[in-house]
């Protein structure tokens, strides 16, 4: 999988639940329908590509190597690597955390 692909599936992801909404209901802030910031998304793809995940085709979700891969992810995601990587990000774009806006987990 390489990385456009890896940042298609984590928006996918990220947007699978979220309501249908036209680009005029589209919020003036960088949060939508997700509730994640964009730094939060960025920090999330940093880490998906930090535990490996980027390298694998999605034939190969099944393998032992993707799933060692997964759980290096969802232990950065779900730890405090994610909120000091979105913290970092934040800092870099220029952008307010400090509202409490750093979603914690990551689903399995």
């Amino acid at each position: 999988m390489n990385t456009k692909q890896l940042v298609a599936a984590v928006a996918l992801a990220l947007t699978a639940g979220a309501t249908e909404a036209s680009p005029t209901d589209a919020p003036d802030s960088d949060t939508f329908e997700t509730g994640l910031s964009r730094s939060e998304v960025i920090a999330d793809l940093h880490l998906a590509q930090r535990a490996g995940l980027g390298k694998f085709d999605t034939a190969e979700h099944d393998s032992p190597d993707y799933r060692r891969a997964q759980a290096i992810y969802l232990r950065l995601r779900n730890g405090p690597a994610f909120e000091e990587e979105v913290r970092r990000v934040a800092a870099k774009r220029h952008e307010d955390v400090g509202r409490g806006a750093i979603t914690k987990t990551a689903s399995q």
